[in-house]
């Protein structure tokens, strides 16, 4: 008669045994504004930071002197191993493409008193570009239990207003017929590891002054922080 007790014994382990419980994860992200000196300081100083939990104090020292402050930032939570994405965006449409006008009749006055439709151009095509802050993450909680692996890509996408490009002359004024909008993005992709409640400084990026490109008297610093959610 065959025994019952490799059965028996099967039955006996407790349900943990037999199904792993997922690790689940919190991940924030910051943007923080400050001088090109602390950044310097930060990044340079005798006395730099060794360790995440070190560099999570660095964070929130930043967060109270005053003279840095919070530009934007986000915070999930997702289980160990899964990808997931946070944002907190506007999202702007715009016209691409556009069919030409038919124009007006060969004697018609050169410098209208208006427009009609046969002067605008009739977009075809637009696109959709999401502004402001996002990230996407692939964390991965380390053999030890306490390290945590995270594959991040953080952005962050400033609308500059509209340039344009093409306009006709109404009423003695210019009217813009065609535009098309000016971003600015700060993204960073990268790896990087940090201990359960640590940071890790992702980056130091510049920030656009107005219309004229990076602004040299200015920092962002982007840092995630990654905690594991006890039960």
């Amino acid at each position: 008669m065959k025994s019952l007790l490799p059965i028996l014994a099967l039955c006996a382990l407790p349900l943990a045994a037999q199904e792993p419980v997922m690790t689940t994860l919190q991940i924030t992200v910051d943007f923080v504004e400050t001088t090109p000196a602390i950044a310097t300081e930060i990044l340079h100083g005798e006395k730099l930071p060794t360790s995440s939990l070190e560099w999570h104090d660095t964070l929130k020292r930043l967060l109270k002197d005053g003279e840095s402050k919070l530009a934007a930032t986000l915070n999930l939570t997702t289980k160990s191993g899964q990808r997931a994405t946070a944002e907190s965006v506007k999202e702007r449409i715009y016209a691409t493409e556009y069919n030409v006008p038919v124009g007006r009749a060969k004697h018609a006055p050169a410098v209208p008193a208006g427009l009609s439709g046969v002067d605008v151009p009739i977009p075809t095509a637009f696109e959709m570009r999401p502004v402001g802050a996002r990230f996407e993450v692939d964390p991965v909680l380390g053999p030890d239990g306490k390290s945590i692996d995270l594959n991040i890509a953080p952005e962050f996408i400033i609308d500059l207003g509209n340039e344009p490009q093409l306009s006709l002359p109404t009423d003695g004024v210019e009217r813009e017929l065609i535009v098309m909008p000016k971003f600015y993005t700060m993204k960073i992709q990268t790896a990087t590891a940090v201990t359960d409640g640590g940071s890790a400084l992702l980056g130091v990026l510049l920030p656009p002054a107005g219309n004229e490109g990076p602004d040299g008297e200015k920092r962002v610093l982007c840092f995630v922080t990654a905690r594991i959610v006890k039960g």
